[in-house]
């Protein structure tokens, strides 16, 4: 699986925890809705953005679709800090209640190491660079050849309904 297949997989809105802050809070507001992958690059090769992913930020819940076929769900953390804003994201297991789970991979792997990531929202834009998991979080908006990482740069569509 590619990085940025993983990072479909395994990033997702936000489960605040008891420290979370202001600014944290306020981030995780700021995710919900409809997002479009607009670039993606993999130790430091820019990748084929996927035209139809979209990835919905509703709640607590990410639901990953690719032309409408649902392709992944997971759960993170978020947190402000310092230099960038951290991200840890899991993969979980098939929900009927955060939509058809009809179209998940029958073999669907549940990672039970964490996605360490860092991002940076801006407006309408979202930037997630993000390790392997198992591997170190990344500390820059940046990947290169042997890093195990992935940056994505998506752009909101739509607000959540």
């Amino acid at each position: 699986m590619t990085p940025i297949h993983f990072v479909l997989l395994a990033l997702a809105p936000v489960q605040l925890t008891a420290e979370a802050t202001r600014a944290t809070a306020n981030d995780a507001e700021l995710l919900q809705g409809v997002w479009k992958i607009i670039s993606g690059e993999e130790e430091g090769q820019k990748q084929p953005v996927p035209p139809g992913v979209r990835w919905t930020f509703k709640g607590d819940k990410l639901i990953v679709k690719e032309n409408e076929k649902l392709i992944g769900l997971g759960t993170c953390h978020l947190k402000v800090a310092k230099p960038a804003n951290q991200m840890d994201g899991a993969a979980v297991p098939p929900d009927p209640q955060m939509g058809s789970t009809a179209d998940l991979p029958k073999d669907m792997e549940i990672e039970k190491t964490p996605v360490l990531a860092i991002y940076r929202l801006s407006g309408n834009t979202l930037t997630i660079c993000a390790a392997k998991p198992g591997k170190p979080r990344p500390k820059t908006f940046s990947t290169r050849k042997g890093d195990d990482s992935a940056l994505i740069v998506l752009e909101r569509i739509r607000p959540v309904d």
